[in-house]
């Protein structure tokens, strides 16, 4: 992989600087007004496995339901992190990544479902995902991958 860069130029401060009149405030367009229709949640939890010496940390998290007042567009996010490690061995370890997305407006309901497990191997990490979005009931695309990424001294 190449690299890339980027460069401004840069001009020295001069006398005449302090003429300058101040930038104006930012400018922001106003906040959606949002109905909260189901309240969001989180649930962590730690665990450590006394005989095996696993340790897993896992948190799952809800925005809830949400309506966007202006556009009458209702969406919900919830995910699912968990990661696993032995103490004693590095290559041990394992992240496991769930997401769901759901947006509708009247009859119309589209929704993604992402799931992604990164684990460590001695010369490698593998990343393993899927990608699935849905139209109603139905699924319109889907994917998945499976990678290997050197460690190269990592």
């Amino acid at each position: 992989m190449g690299s890339s860069g980027f460069r401004l130029p840069i001009r020295p401060p001069r006398a005449e600087d302090k003429d300058l009149a101040p930038f104006s405030p930012p400018e922001a367009s106003p906040r959606l007004r949002k109905t909260q229709l189901e309240p969001g949640w989180e649930k962590r939890s730690v665990t450590h496995d006394r005989v095996t010496g696993e340790v897993v940390w896992e948190l799952s998290d809800s925005d809830g339901t949400n309506r966007i007042e202006e556009t009458g567009l209702t969406f919900s996010i919830r995910r699912h992190r968990r990661m696993s490690i032995h103490p004693d061995d590095p290559t041990s370890a394992r992240l496991e990544l769930e997401w769901h997305r759901s947006y509708s407006r009247g009859d119309w309901q589209v929704s993604t479902e992402c799931s992604v497990i990164l684990t460590s191997m001695r010369e490698a990490f593998q990343v393993m995902a899927r990608l699935d979005a849905y139209e109603g009931e139905s699924r319109v695309f889907s994917r998945n991958w499976d990678e290997r990424i050197p460690r190269d001294l990592v």
